[in-house]
């Protein structure tokens, strides 16, 4: 039995400046008491710390939030952040407390390596990100609509937000019967987004080692995957090649204008054509991976194995674009991830030495 853990996220509709007060408090908030927690940590903070977090972010809470049975040290938290909601402040501290603990690491490190290079700074102002917990925070409509506690007009209150239908009709699809972690707030492409983490058990196959079915992989340049499934002893029993030669044509293409590009104006003379490029070759690396994933699937793989691909050196030069443009890493890894979810073991083979289980 394993927990896999995988990730979603799903665009807002429509919304791209409510967030901004929400973010612009809890930056504020967590810059506060990344100090506060900065000047409590040798007073015995640290060591709670690395004994058990959840004590130390109860001792920060008690430190800066006032109750009817304690009285806040630090009651400025409590007068500039007023109805704050608690599961963010939770939130808020222990992001705080893991920013002042890497701190402290870097300097320890700095100092036992001779104090060699600047000396680390503790950055109070991050581009960090709040998290909506369930309830609290967070409560989904069924309907394609989300609620969410939003700091707005000088005030915590619940707006409604709808989602992408593509994204929700995913998650009903694919997760719903995984464990689904509370919500964080993301920006990508100019656009928010809910970012959903699931959780999931799977049982891989009990099957003895003379009976198991291999699938393995050899990824290529030209070809882009060559799936042979084995047997223990060796006998190859069928054999796949995966190709996508019209999105590589693409990718040609727009390598090829961008080195026309760059030889007329210069490097930055093909930017735009390299942007799509890159692009290109990002969804081709989608492609290989669940295809290779959907075959062993289909012939029963037990485990599939692929060369650990490390290039180190110098590269030939009329293949260095092509090796620099080569998604391998990213490709193995999405195979393990969706190849771990359908119950089947990876390994990576490196030469001369042992099979590492991934």
């Amino acid at each position: 039995m394993a927990k896999i853990v995988s990730s979603y996220c799903t665009k807002v509709i429509g919304e791209n400046r409510i967030f901004k007060d929400t973010i612009r408090v809890y930056r504020d908030a967590l810059s506060l008491l990344i100090r506060i927690v900065e000047s409590e940590w040798d007073t015995g903070l640290g060591e709670l710390y690395a004994k058990s977090t959840l004590k130390a972010q109860r001792t920060v809470e008690l430190l800066v939030h006032a109750s009817r049975t304690s009285v806040a040290k630090y009651p400025e938290f409590d007068k500039q952040f007023y109805k704050y909601p608690s599961y963010l402040r939770r939130s808020t501290i222990s992001e705080a407390l893991g920013a002042v603990s890497s701190y402290r690491a870097a300097v320890s490190h700095w100092e036992s390596a001779g104090r060699k290079g600047k000396e680390p700074k503790l950055q109070t102002s991050r581009s960090a990100m709040p998290t909506f917990y369930k309830d609290n925070m967070y409560e989904d409509n069924g309907d394609g609509t989300a609620r969410l506690k939003l700091y707005h007009k000088n005030d915590w209150v619940w707006v409604k937000v709808r989602l992408r239908k593509q994204d929700t009709d995913y998650i009903r699809e694919h997760w719903d019967k995984a464990d689904a972690s509370a919500p964080k707030l993301v920006k990508r492409n100019r656009r928010y987004a809910l970012c959903f983490a699931f959780e999931e058990t799977v049982a891989y196959g009990t099957k003895p080692l003379t009976d198991q079915t291999i699938l393995a992989v050899d990824l290529g340049i030209n070809t882009d995957a060559v799936c042979s499934v084995m047997r223990p002893d060796g006998t190859v029993l069928a054999r796949k090649f995966i190709d996508f030669p019209s999105e590589k044509d693409r990718l040609n293409t727009q390598l090829g204008r961008a080195r026309r590009g760059q030889r007329e104006n210069g490097h930055r003379g093909g930017n735009r054509h390299m942007k799509k490029a890159v692009r290109i070759n990002e969804d081709l690396s989608k492609k290989i991976a669940p295809a290779i994933v959907r075959y062993a699937v289909s012939v029963g793989a037990d485990i599939i194995v692929m060369e650990h691909l490390d290039f180190i050196g110098q590269k030939p030069k009329h293949k260095k674009q092509r090796l620099h443009m080569w998604r391998n890493r990213d490709i193995q890894k999405i195979v393990m991830h969706q190849a771990h979810r359908n119950g089947i073991r990876v390994r990576l083979l490196m030469c001369d030495k042992e099979a590492i289980e991934v």
